[in-house]
């Protein structure tokens, strides 16, 4: 359909009749994240309501659902395609987790994650604490701290990332070792 430069509810509102695609650039990488590879915002409406949404960057998916539109809400430049092709997914295609960020953490088997506590920060993030690391470990980390919030519990996180499981236990493990972050039971 075009180009628009509005915010993404106005856009979702004035096309409330149509299902529409919206697509943005983030050519300067995911704002408020260490993430500055070129990314791409996809947000799928229908009826005037946000159905899915998620952040690509150049290896698969990087946010999705809430975590994703928190950050697209801010953008004010929409490529949109009203009407949806037959085939056309309702949601965004799905990258193999294995492809978009290998698994850089091993969990601690000392202890286990499973019961879904909640995550607490309890210190600021230093990049320099993890020089040792490869960029994408420092990327998952990043990523992972800048979610936890002490509302969201391990489940929910691994229900907003597209990562393996043992990814987000291991990075959690590694935050906690570090000692910027704590948990607590639901």
């Amino acid at each position: 359909m075009g180009i628009y430069h509005l915010d993404l509810m106005t856009i979702v509102d004035t096309f409330s009749n149509h299902p529409i695609t919206l697509q943005t650039s983030l050519p300067d990488g995911v704002p408020g994240t260490l993430i500055k590879d070129p990314c791409v915002g996809i947000v799928y409406a229908q009826g005037g309501v946000i159905t899915s949404s998620a952040i690509t960057g150049p290896n698969g998916v990087i946010l999705k659902g809430d975590p994703a539109l928190d950050i697209l809400l801010q953008i004010h430049i929409w490529n949109v395609t009203v009407g949806a092709e037959s085939n056309e997914p309702t949601q965004p295609p799905p990258v193999p987790v294995e492809e978009a960020i290998p698994q850089p953490i091993e969990a601690s088997p000392a202890r286990s994650l499973i019961s879904s506590p909640i995550p607490v920060r309890q210190s600021s993030y230093l990049p320099e604490q993890f020089a040792g690391r490869t960029s994408r470990e420092r990327v998952v980390l990043r990523t992972i701290f800048m979610l936890i919030d002490g509302k969201r519990s391990i489940d929910d996180l691994k229900g907003q990332l597209h990562l393996p499981p043992q990814v987000i236990e291991g990075a959690l493990e590694t935050l906690r070792q570090v000692g910027l972050i704590y948990f607590k039971e639901e």
